[in-house]
């Protein structure tokens, strides 16, 4: 019941288990929001309610036991005997329940009880604040996440969803919008105005300038300068 979507590296090893909350809580099955109360109900679904502001990594000393935990699962998964459904849920809730206990999850739970609706624009409007703050440096996805505290993954499809751009392009943009404006209102040279919105190389931020607003920063200057900004 929670939308997700996970970015994979070449190098990655990935193991996908599906299940449906009818299969592990069968009196929770009509459920349809992942809301406080299911969460009471069962707690070991928790990891899927922080999903989006938690990255939860398996590390290396776990990955043999995990394996094996998922081989068992899928042995049991297949024998079709009449214990076999029981021991895949069981195996299952001790698999969540270490990682509510591993992340410690509890204390989270017991101060927030349910999703808040308007969180994913929060995270964009807190993510684009820190971005507006640091337009004079190099600034990178992994460091705004963790301004708006959220994963890097989360933040990429937030950002795609709630302002249809990538991270690089809504960067590029903020930047630009800065650099129009320095252009129009104060009387700094194109070379000046390309640090204050973090291009080292002034000739590559003309050419950018010129990509996104169809003329020079020069021009631009020209044609849009209010009086008091004309040096």
């Amino acid at each position: 019941m929670q939308p997700h979507e996970v970015f994979l590296q070449q190098s990655d090893r990935c193991y996908l288990l599906y299940f449906d909350l009818g299969f592990l809580h069968p009196e929770l099955a009509a459920s349809h929001a992942l809301d406080g109360e299911v969460i009471r109900k069962a707690p070991e679904l928790a990891p899927f309610l922080y999903q989006d502001t938690r990255e939860f990594c398996i590390t290396s000393a776990d990955i043999a036991g995990i394996e094996s935990m998922l081989q068992r699962m899928g042995q049991c998964y297949e024998e079709h005997s009449i214990c076999s459904d029981t021991v895949v849920r069981s195996l299952l809730s001790l698999f969540l329940c270490d990682i509510v206990r591993r992340y410690g999850l509890n204390g989270d739970l017991q101060a927030e009880k349910c999703v808040g609706t308007g969180r994913a624009t929060r995270y964009v409007k807190t993510a684009v604040a820190y971005i507006d703050e640091n337009l004079n440096r190099r600034v990178t996805l992994s460091e705004v996440a963790d301004a708006a505290s959220v994963t890097p993954n989360y933040l990429t499809s937030l950002l795609r969803r709630e302002t249809g751009s990538t991270f690089v392009e809504l960067l590029t943009a903020r930047r630009m919008a800065r650099a129009a404006d320095l252009l129009a209102y104060s009387c700094l040279r194109v070379s000046q105005v390309a640090r204050a919105v973090g291009f080292d190389d002034a000739d590559y931020f003309s050419r950018r300038f010129r990509q996104l607003n169809g003329c020079s920063p020069a021009t631009f200057r020209t044609e849009k300068a209010r009086p008091a900004a004309v040096c």
